[in-house]
């Protein structure tokens, strides 16, 4: 039977992992390197994908499968050939799975509303188990550990058999040239660009603008810019529609945010719609250059992350105030309003927080949230639909918990 999709499925393990930056999506719609993780197993197979997530999340992004066969794959799973071809080659009524007992594809002839109902099918399947070793996406923090791997992976697969835009800017100083890709429309502007030590691919209509230094590797998404003076200092990917400015390193902006003025970013991951005040800086190494834990939506504690580098993690539509000053290793909510912190605020600010200090905050009123949300949309002629205003209102109920816990 012909195959006529993909659908990549969410662990709810790992979707709780994962969060601040799952609360709004699907794993598969998480960016690493430059493309989200679904479009890199489209890359692969040539075959367009969809997602299967939690049904408040799924509704926000609804799928269109075609009769037929459909492969379904875990979502945290980095493309493979081997796992594509030992999925397509399951006998029927079969469920590939890792040596943990976990699931890792099937085929099926129908699209499943929820993972509830997924796994109720999957009961009677018979067991085979794949033995190859799998590169997956575990915590939130491999986004930035792996993005330059990622960034790699996507460059070769972006720039077969297309030609390269040339940059003209007579005022812009090229090193490593020929690991350099531009799309259509991308400008450059009286910049330094250098590739030696990784790529940089520059997405249609994308800017870098005068006197940014950029050091690869480096992933600009479409329409996005790196503003004037901006350093980025390697291993980096900026999503579309996204602005960045200041300091950068080893970050990834999954798009449509704004960091727009100075301040030092690093090892950071920065949802969609999220705003940086002027001056706002994340620490990302502690003075005793001592591991970092980090808050877990899974246990709902912190937890050892066995890492020396770790900034700041963001969830959509939050912003901060100017002059933010962040400590090492914190997690942000989604809908947060961050302001009037004295010195750092906490490690963990929870979805819907309004204003900040050590000890207190309150949460924000849904409505208000709703109407900064649609004027920030607007700037990019977006808006919010019922779907995604249903999720968000689910995630602001669900938020009380974790303000209780605080």
């Amino acid at each position: 039977m012909r195959i006529s999709g993909i659908v990549l499925f969410d662990s709810l393990q790992k979707h709780r992992q994962l969060q601040p930056l799952t609360l709004t999506r699907p794993i598969a719609e998480l960016r690493i390197g430059a493309l989200r993780m679904r479009q890199k197993w489209e890359y692969l197979t040539g075959i367009n994908t969809q997602t299967l997530s939690l049904s408040h999340i799924q509704a926000a992004y609804p799928a269109k499968v075609k009769e037929g066969k459909t492969i379904y794959l875990r979502a945290d799973i980095f493309p493979n050939t081997e796992l594509w071809r030992a999925a397509q080659d399951l006998p029927p009524q079969t469920l590939l799975e890792d040596a943990k007992g976990e699931a890792l594809a099937f085929a099926a002839p129908q699209y499943f509303e929820s993972i509830a109902d997924l796994h109720t099918f999957l009961m009677p399947f018979k067991r085979q188990i794949h033995k190859d070793r799998l590169e997956t996406l575990d915590y939130v923090w491999d986004i930035f550990q792996k993005n330059r791997t990622q960034i790699l992976w996507d460059f070769d697969y972006l720039v077969q058999h297309r030609p390269s835009e040339n940059i003209r800017d007579k005022h812009s100083r090229i090193y490593g040239k020929d690991n350099i890709f531009a799309e259509p429309g991308a400008q450059v502007r009286a910049a330094v660009l250098n590739a030696e030590d990784g790529p940089i691919y520059l997405s249609a209509h994308s800017r870098i603008e005068e006197g940014a230094i950029i050091k690869g590797a480096l992933a600009l998404g479409a329409h996005a810019s790196i503003m004037p003076g901006a350093i980025m200092r390697g291993d980096s990917s900026i999503g579309a529609y996204a602005k960045v400015g200041g300091e950068v390193s080893n970050s990834v902006f999954i798009g449509y945010s704004n960091k727009a003025h100075d301040g030092f970013l690093g090892n950071a991951v920065i949802g969609e719609w999220c705003n940086l005040g002027a001056g706002t800086t994340s620490s990302n190494l502690k003075n005793n250059y001592g591991n970092l834990k980090i808050w877990d939506y899974a246990s709902a504690a912190f937890v050892q992350t066995h890492l020396q580098f770790c900034g700041l993690i963001m969830g959509d539509h939050s912003k901060t105030a100017i002059q933010s000053s962040f400590n090492t290793a914190t997690v942000v909510g989604v809908g947060a309003n961050i302001f009037g912190a004295q010195g750092f605020p906490p490690k963990f600010i929870p979805s819907f927080a309004w204003g900040v200090d050590a000890h207190n905050f309150q949460i924000q009123k849904l409505d208000k949230f709703f109407e900064t949300a649609e004027r920030v949309m607007q700037r990019r002629n977006r808006s919010l639909n019922q779907a995604e205003k249903n999720m968000l209102e689910h995630i602001f109920n669900e938020s009380k918990i974790h303000s209780a816990t605080h």
